[in-house]
């Protein structure tokens, strides 16, 4: 009997073999195509949802603060040139502003998420907008400001170089203020690269993700710019309290 249907069976063999081969094929090929789907979605969320987002509300910020800086500069040196006649009309459409429409609270949130719970890099975002809010007011609220009054007669024309040179003093130091956030910039924009780079991400493997040597090293130097920034902050506060005695 076993023999009968070895040899009935027998020419079915290359059949079951095709069968075979087709299923093993359409089984690796489904595996594959999840994987892919996967690998496309944990991209989606942690690079362009994610990094790529932070990244992009940084540099706008930046970019804002590098504009008022610049016309700063160049708002004082009008005024220092033409003292009381320098042309007052227009000086506030040259402020920018931070398009806080731009801030992913979400991003901030899922990028904790993805360096295992570090809130350095949320911390020295909201820094960041404080600081060019802070280089905003500077332009608007206080240079400008004094401008027009000298302009109107209220600052005397004597006093005009002695207040340039203040201002200058300021401006200058608001630039140096700034080079913390380059290297949230820089070091952003690095942790995004290695996750560009990286084979197959999935949403298990991801969870090491903070473990790469290089995303260590990157949240350490923010670690560190965001200590030096809330030391400094500190001491000008103990400053501040010490002059009002």
């Amino acid at each position: 009997m076993n023999e009968f249907m070895i040899e009935y069976l027998k020419p079915l063999a290359p059949v079951f073999s095709l069968f075979a081969t087709a299923l093993i094929t359409y089984l690796l090929g489904r595996s594959a195509y999840f994987q892919q789907k996967e690998n496309e979605a944990v991209r989606k969320r942690f690079l362009e949802n994610t990094l790529d987002l932070f990244t992009s509300h940084v540099e706008h910020c930046l970019s804002v603060h590098r504009m008022n800086w610049q016309t700063s500069l160049s708002v004082l040196k009008q005024f220092r040139d033409a003292g009381v006649h320098i042309p007052i009309e227009g000086l506030n459409a040259r402020v920018c502003h931070v398009d806080h429409t731009n801030m992913n609270i979400a991003a901030a949130h899922r990028m904790g998420i993805l360096l295992n719970g570090n809130t350095s890099f949320f911390s020295m975002q909201q820094l960041l907008v404080a600081f060019v809010a802070e280089g905003a007011f500077l332009l608007e609220d206080d240079l400008i400001t004094s401008i027009k009054l000298a302009a109107k007669g209220d600052i005397p024309a004597t006093e005009i170089p002695s207040l340039c040179e203040e201002y200058f003093e300021r401006i200058k130091k608001l630039d140096e203020e700034a080079r913390p956030f380059y290297v949230l910039l820089t070091e952003a924009s690095s942790i995004a690269h290695i996750f560009e780079t990286k084979r197959r991400p999935t949403f298990k493997n991801v969870k090491s993700f903070h473990k790469n040597p290089g995303v260590e090293s990157s949240v350490k130097k923010v670690d560190d710019q965001l200590c030096l920034l809330m030391r400094s902050e500190e001491e000008e506060q103990n400053t501040t309290a010490d002059n009002n005695k």
